[in-house]
């Protein structure tokens, strides 16, 4: 059995992303398990595209055709957040992104042998916090996909009853808007097995597209946390301007240790700053747009069934975007930190050049670390709220026009 006791802090989304076939690290021995599990990748990943191009084909078929609002707008809105799915899963593998779980899983390691207790209790929290994400996301992706799918089929089996009795050609605009080269209530089993699929792969992938991401933010954050633990008590309580210069000597090797491993860890979260911007300025701008379509349904809806997968889509898509919000904020607060942990140790108690690499590093961390959105600034909880006000104006403009 493989050792599993280093990857706690991925736990709650490694089996999503062995069943969403985005595993890259090692899944098993056996040559044929490992051809099967890459072709059913394929099939995953392959799924994914032809559902957002369905959802984009039928969305352009309602509006050239002017249905009802009532009817466009829920195509509009999962086409929207599919298009978001896509596009992030493409920068993820385009930049080898997932493959940064191994070098979680390293690190973490090290966490577990290490003998301080509050380095530890640290990582214990964020592995929390992963946990708390990843149900509250998954839990409002479930409920809402579980509303659209169970009221779509009582409304279809209605349809198809109507058109039996009336002898009419009524459509069901009803679950994932598809298009399909067949009529959906006369092959109902082609239908509801086509949206079984695009449900399984819908679900497994918005849960993973923003779960990657806040999982490799709360990693950072750590790292940058256990930083702050070391720098404050390099220097024992014990230790005294009195000290010898063999001891500050090995004290400052110590700090030279710990100063490398602050910039692999500043290197690192560049790095992946660099690789997710335009992911993080698409979660931005698209998200607006995404809260006002479904606002925008919410008020125009008069069915229950179709107010409530509004209102837990609603729900899903603030989740989302209040993670992925305090999980980047987290990455500049802690980068921040540094500074301050490394004042409050005894570091005036080294000679001139321990000294002058403790002031080094406090000027370093003044500099603070970042996610952005693209060219327009810094993700914070700041950011929470301007997508919020520009999902408001957009409900303005959507309503005026």
């Amino acid at each position: 059995m493989p050792d599993t006791s280093n990857e706690q802090l991925i736990s709650w989304i490694k089996v999503p992303l062995i069943l969403a076939g985005l595993w890259n690290l090692k899944i098993s021995d056996n040559v044929f398990i490992k051809k099967c599990y890459f072709l059913y990748s394929l099939i995953m990943r392959t799924g994914c595209f032809f559902f957002w191009v369905s959802l984009v084909a039928e969305s352009v078929r309602l509006i050239v055709k002017k249905y009802e609002m009532s009817i466009i707008i829920p195509s509009v809105s999962l086409t929207i957040t599919e298009y978001k799915m896509v596009a992030k899963l493409l920068i993820y593998l385009k930049h080898d992104t997932l493959n940064l779980f191994g070098k979680i899983i390293e690190m973490e390691r090290e966490v577990w042998i290490c003998t301080s207790e509050e380095i530890k209790s640290l990582y214990r929290k964020n592995i929390l916090y992963v946990k708390i994400a990843t149900s509250f996301i998954g839990f409002y992706a479930l409920l809402s996909v579980s509303i659209l799918q169970i009221s779509g089929i009582i409304g279809t089996l209605h349809i198809k009853t109507h058109n039996a009795l009336t002898n009419d050609t009524v459509e069901p605009h009803l679950m994932y808007p598809l298009i399909l080269p067949f009529n959906k209530t006369q092959h109902l089993h082609w239908h509801f097995s086509m949206q079984l699929l695009c449900a399984w792969n819908g679900v497994l992938y918005y849960l993973l597209t923003e779960l990657i991401f806040i999982v490799i933010l709360v990693y950072a954050a750590g790292q940058l946390q256990i930083l702050q633990v070391r720098f404050r008590n390099f220097l024992e309580p014990n230790f005294s301007i009195d000290a010898t210069d063999e001891e500050i000597r090995a004290k400052i090797f110590v700090l030279k240790g710990l100063v490398r491993e602050h910039q692999n860890t500043i290197d690192f979260i560049e790095d992946f700053n660099d690789r997710m911007k335009y992911g993080t300025m698409i979660e931005f701008l698209v998200t607006s747009v995404d809260i006002a379509s479904v606002c925008l349904g919410l008020l125009k809806m008069s069915s229950i069934s179709q107010s409530l997968w509004f209102l837990s889509y609603f729900f899903a898509i603030t989740m989302q975007l209040l993670f992925i919000g305090w999980s980047c904020n987290e990455i500049k607060i802690q980068s921040g930190a540094i500074g301050t942990a490394l004042y409050e140790s005894k570091w005036y108690c080294l000679n001139d050049e321990g000294k002058k690499i403790t002031q080094i590093v406090m000027l370093r961390t003044n500099r603070l670390l970042m996610m952005t959105i693209g060219p327009f600034g810094p993700m914070t909880t700041n950011s929470i709220v301007l997508v919020m006000k520009a999902a408001y104006s957009y409900i303005n403009i959507m309503r005026k026009n």
